[in-house]
């Protein structure tokens, strides 16, 4: 499953991140969104654009 299929209120794992923006790549780092964290999707923006979590960190 691809995060922009994941609805409201789902809880999912990364398991790969597969991104090609570099910059994208640094900010999902900043957050804390690494192989292996945990997700909860908050709210999703118009046509699934823009997504707001909530962090879990990673399992370790």
């Amino acid at each position: 499953m691809q995060l922009n299929e994941a609805a409201v209120g789902d809880h999912v794992t990364i398991t790969h991140l597969n991104v090609s923006s570099d910059l994208l790549k640094k900010r999902l780092l900043a957050l804390g969104c690494v192989e292996g964290c945990e997700l909860c999707i908050k709210q999703k923006g118009f046509f699934s654009w823009s997504l707001y979590f909530r962090n879990k960190g990673a399992a370790h």
